[in-house]
């Protein structure tokens, strides 16, 4: 699936200890078994959890004409 998102929010992200890694990266996510659900209704949101590289992300995302990343948790 490809997305939209803020090069600067993902350039943060990346130069964030706690993260280290930007929205280009996190695409991996749906390269590999991942799960899928909704995670508010207003507005729509979802939430994807899966692996990239060896680490667990929750990736949270909207669809809205093009899906558009909204934020990056490590588990």
């Amino acid at each position: 699936m490809r997305f939209k998102f803020d090069r600067k929010k993902s350039e943060k992200l990346r130069k964030d200890p706690r993260r280290r890694i930007g929205f280009d990266e996190v695409q991996e996510i749906w390269n590999h078994y991942h799960y899928v659900d909704c995670r508010s209704d207003d507005p729509e949101q979802f939430r994807a959890i899966g692996w990239v590289y060896t680490v667990a992300f929750i990736l949270l995302y909207m669809k809205s004409g093009k899906t558009r990343v909204v934020n990056i948790i490590i588990l």
